[in-house]
């Protein structure tokens, strides 16, 4: 073994310096078991809703209806976030989703549950996740610093691939040997420990924020839009992040081409999925190991090209393996995406407007699911391959178009 090697394998990755820092690791501990209650909440309302009405429409409803009240109130969230102590913010948000979760359980332990009851806890769920989202993704930042943020959000995001990995494994074996009204209790009690760790955090010195004694929050709203809009980079940035408007097609229509195309059926499906869920834990490992990207901007629009052509790949492939391979890549290729556009923006915003910065991110983001619908539609009324091409193609010219435009985002 060269001492090359060697001197690589001693060396400690950015993301374990990040986990030996007592505050850290308690604020990860805690966006894994949040995203792990979330996770829970979610997929045991899915079977439950099911169970109660048989019906797929109402499935869909408690599934997509949080995105409203999160949109909604994302820009008052990142107001908040610039205007008041996050962790405090943060904590609350805990507890709000803990009793939502605690509220749900009760009600399904005494065989009082109704459909709605789990439309109104989608929407709490979506109206505090609108509200916190800001101030997570700024209060990392204030822990770790800008150098190490890609690190620490590169481990955020392993916390979260792999509760989407093994959550569902955990629901499903509740269900079958214990009852419905487990999932919520798990997740009642993954919420929990979430609270308790980010009470564990230290609090942090209060930040300087914009105005907020001289202004009102729709002032601050604006005045953060304003500087979103006229800082160079952070505009072009989100634009690749809204881009998910069209490279989201891919989603709905990977079990159409399980059963239909491939015709691997049900297990196939879970293989494929769960080869984009693995490429997505891949690049986030990744990221955590490297620490940091130099020529954001070109490596940017080479993770779209990587995304975008798998699904012009995946469009055509009649081979299941091939299929496998390219969601694995392109999860990987997500994932870092993804990190990179919210590290970028993190770093670029200022302390005192990088709340009000990420909400406008927030909604960007909320572009994915509105992809979803738009994959199915177009594939519905023209065929599946020429849904995907299409889509894949203005996502890329989006991405391309955002990097070409801005000699900011080039040189980052």
């Amino acid at each position: 073994m060269s001492s090359r090697v060697r001197s690589i394998l001693r060396r400690r990755p950015s993301a374990f310096q990040l986990l030996a820092s007592g505050n850290y690791r308690n604020y990860w501990i805690n966006r894994g078991f949040s995203d792990l209650g979330l996770g829970f909440w979610f997929l045991g309302a899915a079977w439950l809703t099911l169970d109660l009405t048989d019906s797929q429409a109402w499935v869909g409803l408690v599934g997509g209806i949080a995105a409203i009240p999160a949109i909604a109130v994302s820009l008052f969230g990142g107001a908040l976030s610039d205007r008041s102590d996050r962790r405090t913010i943060i904590t609350r948000t805990q507890l709000a989703l803990m009793l939502i979760a605690a509220s749900i359980a009760a009600l399904v332990l005494v065989d009082g549950i109704e459909p709605w009851h789990l439309v109104v806890g989608a929407l709490a769920i979506g109206l505090a996740d609108g509200l916190g989202a800001p101030a997570y993704g700024a209060f990392v930042v204030d822990l770790v610093g800008r150098d190490r943020v890609f690190a620490a959000n590169s481990m955020a995001q392993f916390a979260n691939f792999s509760g989407e990995i093994v959550g569902p494994l955990i629901v499903g074996a509740l269900i079958a040997t214990i009852g419905i009204g487990s999932v919520f209790v798990t997740a009642l009690a993954s919420s929990a420990i979430a609270l308790l760790f980010i009470l564990r955090v230290a609090a942090r010195p209060a930040l300087p924020a914009v105005a907020a004694d001289r202004t009102g929050v729709f002032a601050d709203i604006q005045a953060g839009v304003i500087y979103t809009w006229r800082t160079p980079g952070l505009t072009p940035l989100i634009a690749i992040a809204a881009s998910g408007l069209f490279s989201a097609a891919v989603l709905p229509l990977i079990p159409v081409y399980a059963r239909d195309v491939l015709g691997v059926g049900g297990s196939g499906f879970g293989v494929l999925m769960a080869a984009l869920g693995g490429g997505f834990i891949a690049g986030s490992l990744l990221g955590a190991i490297s620490g940091g990207v130099s020529h954001r901007g070109l490596v940017l629009l080479m993770l779209a090209l990587i995304w975008d052509a798998g699904i012009v790949g995946f469009a055509f492939s009649g081979s299941y393996p091939l299929s496998v391979g390219l969601l694995f890549l392109m999860g990987t290729a997500g994932a870092l995406s993804e990190n990179l556009i919210m590290t970028s923006i993190q770093s670029m915003a200022s302390d005192e407007t990088r709340g009000r910065v990420l909400s406008i991110l927030r909604i960007a983001d909320s572009f994915n699911p509105l992809g979803m619908i738009l994959g199915g539609v177009l594939a519905s009324i023209f065929t599946s391959e020429f849904a995907l091409v299409v889509s894949a193609s203005l996502a890329f010219g989006v991405v391309a178009l955002a990097v070409g435009l801005s000699s900011t985002v080039r040189r980052m």
